[in-house]
């Protein structure tokens, strides 16, 4: 006998708040953080499923951006991060060079690819606009060319990948920099390279976005002054600070204007 198939038969559906934890977690940390946050918001029973450390550990690690020491819930730091970064971005829309598709890139949905995207943007901002400043400093004019003609950020992020070989290629020239002035750049980092100008005596970064203070800066011997006055630093390497006293050349480190709370034990 052929058993007949009922067409007519209602699917049979399931909640997913009535699955075990561990498949809840597991869905909800492959959720878009915008998808994330519009459950959160509109099913109490997944709210604190949704809040939970496990779904948005995950998503944090797209962004390195956890705080060992902070106290708040991994959701709200990187809801803090994330808006921190939208500033960030937002700020260097403002500068001349800023590429032309910004403006519809911070438009879009936020999704966890596009914070992704727009963290790597920050960084190579930053590498971008420390590499043209270098290559005026040697007057390098057929790289400052391709440089001053990026229009958008993905030219300008494939711009700053090239900096470390270009950087390398011209080092004896740029050991023979001894200022370097890249105040209200919006620059949010500050790339390794600048360890090895070991001639600098002047380096200026004040007024931009820089959160942390590389202890890498401590191999600029003949430095005197370091200026990140108008930062946005939160802590100061112990090592910063020793160097500060140890080294006859340095003579003031300038951080007046950021919110500092805390001198952290340097690793290494």
């Amino acid at each position: 006998m052929t058993s007949q198939i009922n067409s007519n038969k209602t699917p049979e559906y399931f909640k997913l708040d009535e699955f075990p934890f561990e498949i809840i977690i597991n869905v909800l940390k492959r959720l878009d953080i915008h998808d994330l946050i519009s459950i959160i918001c509109t099913n109490t029973n997944l709210k604190n499923f949704g809040e939970h450390d496990f779904v948005w550990k995950k998503i944090s690690k797209k962004f390195d951006c956890l705080k060992k020491t902070a106290d708040q819930p991994i959701k709200q730091q990187i809801k803090d991060y994330i808006e921190d970064l939208k500033i960030k971005v937002n700020k260097i829309q403002g500068h001349l060079l800023a590429p032309k598709d910004l403006e519809d890139i911070l438009s879009e949905k936020l999704t966890i690819e596009r914070g992704v995207l727009l963290n790597q943007f920050a960084t190579s901002w930053s590498r971008f606009i420390v590499f043209r400043e270098l290559s005026i400093a040697i007057d390098d004019n057929n790289i400052l060319n391709h440089l001053n003609n990026a229009k958008t950020s993905d030219e300008i992020s494939i711009l700053a990948k090239q900096f470390s070989s270009w950087f390398e290629k011209n080092q004896n020239q740029l050991n023979q920099v001894t200022m370097l002035d890249l105040s209200n750049k919006q620059i949010t980092i500050i790339p390794p390279e600048i360890r090895q100008l070991t001639n600098l005596h002047t380096l200026e970064f004040k007024q931009n976005q820089i959160t942390a203070i590389p202890i890498g800066i401590c191999q600029l011997t003949n430095l005197i002054t370091l200026d990140l006055d108008d930062n946005q630093i939160t802590t100061i390497p112990d090592k910063i600070l020793l160097w500060n006293v140890l080294c006859e050349n340095v003579e003031r480190i300038k951080v007046s204007n950021n919110p500092i709370r805390d001198i952290v034990k340097s690793c290494g």
